[in-house]
């Protein structure tokens, strides 16, 4: 079950959270699916930068920042931690 959802600012990219320990998010022109994993516990919580070109998420001891900067997000990117 999904537990949470984000759009990103430029409504390119749908972002959820779920029961498991990763993200699931889709590329809204094409309906291409990514997964960002590599949690220990459940994402708790999501917020995008102002321009939207970094997915910011808690779930981890430190927080996990994702690159959105391409036009297909995050894939292939590794995230930041911070």
């Amino acid at each position: 079950a999904h537990t949470g959802i984000t759009f990103s600012p430029d409504g390119a990219f749908l972002i959820t959270t779920m029961q498991e320990n990763a993200l699931h998010g889709w590329k809204l022109a094409d309906g291409k699916h990514m997964r960002m994993s590599g949690y220990p516990g459940k994402v708790k919580s999501l917020s995008w930068s102002v321009k939207g070109k970094w997915l910011a998420s808690s779930g981890a001891p430190a927080a996990i920042v994702w690159p959105f900067q391409a036009k297909d997000g995050p894939m292939g990117k590794a995230p930041l931690e911070l």
